[in-house]
């Protein structure tokens, strides 16, 4: 499993993949974005895998991307080849602020414009739109009126949805990122924001999760692991050389740290009555849970599952319809 940045294809572990696969087998990308960024590198590596090497390669149907760089030819290869079914992407303000915030080397005309051209272009190929809002100290009421925006152009096309967030820096997961002041200041505002994406219809919809939950995330799921550029074997996405337990030169597996890392934090104070547990992660380890999570995090997870119930309940008037 290839997990370096995808910023280019000079990756050794995708190299090495590369060299081992051979004609008629089977490539899982999680993601396109997976694959790389560069959506010309992309196509070329493609061409080579697909063409000359005789690789079938599916794509788990998403993508997450700036949208700038899409043109009409890509979203047609991304429903036909990709079969993407969702794509997410970022914005951040209105024109103003957007073009102001991306910098974009020799953009020709807006940046901002392309984006909402190719959202349009996606959705019209029947790719669905996930709308992440990144709020930030700086740019709260640019989000409003960028919601304002949204709902005028998309708000009555079918899959167009539009969800806040905070930047991951700013987001509680990490120790240092994660202190009282972060939390309280983003907690009302982004909930606020959230109730005004719903007022205006354009709310990301959500799914109930039918599914027992049995493991925390991929650490201690056991089936997904992290190769680091040495070729160790780590099970924390967020801290992989701070949970090795094996390499892909040996058979060999350190069962200490399997053990460890499957550990839950026991069920205390807020967590007896909150409503996320025991959907959060409470693995003892985690480097994204040491001292307590989030409001934010937990107000987000019972929107989520608000909206997750409408949604049931609108599917199950619809078919009582037909």
């Amino acid at each position: 499993m290839d997990k370096q940045s995808g910023k280019d294809f000079d990756r050794p572990q995708y190299k090495k993949l590369v060299r081992r696969m051979k004609k008629d087998d089977l490539l899982y990308i999680k993601s396109i974005d997976r694959l790389g960024r560069n959506y010309g590198e992309i196509l070329e590596q493609w061409r080579v895998l697909a063409k000359e090497k005789g690789i079938d390669i599916v794509v788990l149907d998403t993508m997450t991307t700036n949208g700038c760089l899409l043109d009409e030819a890509l979203v047609q290869r991304a429903r036909d080849v990709w079969r993407l079914k969702e794509v997410q992407i970022t914005l951040d303000g209105t024109e103003e602020v957007y073009n102001r915030r991306k910098a974009y080397v020799n953009p020709q005309g807006s940046p901002y414009r392309r984006v909402l051209r190719n959202i349009g272009l996606l959705l019209d190929a029947g790719v669905s739109i996930h709308a992440r809002l990144l709020m930030d100290r700086d740019n709260e009421q640019a989000l409003y009126a960028l919601v304002d925006e949204l709902k005028a152009l998309f708000g009555e096309k079918p899959g167009f949805g539009a969800h806040p967030a905070i930047p991951f820096e700013n987001a509680g997961t990490t120790p240092e990122s994660y202190t009282e002041e972060t939390r309280s200041f983003y907690a009302e505002k982004l909930l606020a924001l959230q109730n005004y994406i719903e007022s205006k219809g354009i709310e990301q919809q959500g799914l109930l999760k039918h599914e027992l939950l049995i493991h925390s995330c991929a650490a201690d799921g056991g089936g997904l692991t992290n190769i680091t550029p040495e070729g160790r074997l780590g099970l924390c996405a967020g801290n992989p050389n701070g949970s090795i337990w094996g390499s892909i030169y040996s058979d060999a597996a350190d069962e200490e740290v399997l053990r460890q890392w499957r550990e839950r934090k026991p069920m205390e104070g807020v967590c007896k009555t909150c409503f996320a547990y025991p959907r959060c992660i409470l693995l003892k380890k985690c480097p994204a849970w040491q001292e307590h999570c989030s409001p934010i995090l937990r107000a987000n997870r019972e929107f989520r599952c608000r909206q997750g119930i409408l949604s049931a309940y609108e599917d199950w008037k619809a078919a009582g319809q037909n």
